[in-house]
């Protein structure tokens, strides 16, 4: 959408389509790891609910995920037009400007990792964050141009949203968390998280 004639300069995020911002996250693999994480909480706290502590630790996770998506489509954008079926994609066709989803991705990131730092506790915005700086800088940006093993990094990634989880009611990595990561990581949470731009 084009600003008026005679406006004066634009903003620095322009509005843009809906549909392609929505693309960008990836609704259906965010909903997927909100349910990681709900189930990780879940397990941790035997189905004794903190309303307002699952709220938050289910915002936080959502605005992590979506900005792993969104700077992991911004670091594809060039390798998307090599290909015929991503080549359409928002970014390699230039519906969105490669700086918005920049800039709306890191915001969006640390907005999720302080949310879950302030409102939940310490440990689950690390295991936010490791999860994020995994799959954005070691699999998006170093593995997947250059190795067969970066699926199975990806991995990491996949195994967060549950301990988040479990990390965000128990506050400690104790053997269920260790469990529940395990699982994660060979039984398709990987498939999750890391297949986002896929």
């Amino acid at each position: 959408m084009q600003n008026s004639s005679g406006a004066s300069g634009q903003s620095l995020i322009e509005i843009q389509p809906w549909r392609d911002w929505i693309s960008v996250i990836k609704p259906g693999i965010l909903a997927s790891n909100l349910f990681c994480a709900f189930a990780g909480y879940c397990l941790a706290s035997r189905l004794k609910f903190d309303d307002i502590t699952l709220i938050f630790i289910l915002f936080g996770t959502t605005l992590v995920v979506a900005a792993a998506s969104m700077l992991n489509n911004f670091l594809d954008r060039v390798r998307d037009l090599k290909m015929e079926r991503t080549r359409v994609r928002p970014l390699p066709s230039r519906r969105l400007k490669p700086r918005n989803v920049l800039i709306v991705g890191i915001i969006t990131g640390f907005v999720g990792l302080a949310t879950l730092y302030i409102f939940v506790n310490p440990l689950s915005a690390a295991l936010g964050f490791i999860g994020l700086f995994v799959y954005v800088v070691i699999y998006t940006a170093w593995l997947k141009p250059t190795s067969t093993w970066s699926t199975s990094i990806g991995g990491i990634s996949g195994s967060m949203p549950p301990m988040i989880g479990y990390c965000g009611f128990s506050n400690e990595l104790e053997l269920g968390a260790w469990l529940f990561i395990l699982v994660s990581f060979f039984y398709g949470s990987h498939r999750i998280f890391g297949h986002l731009g896929f």
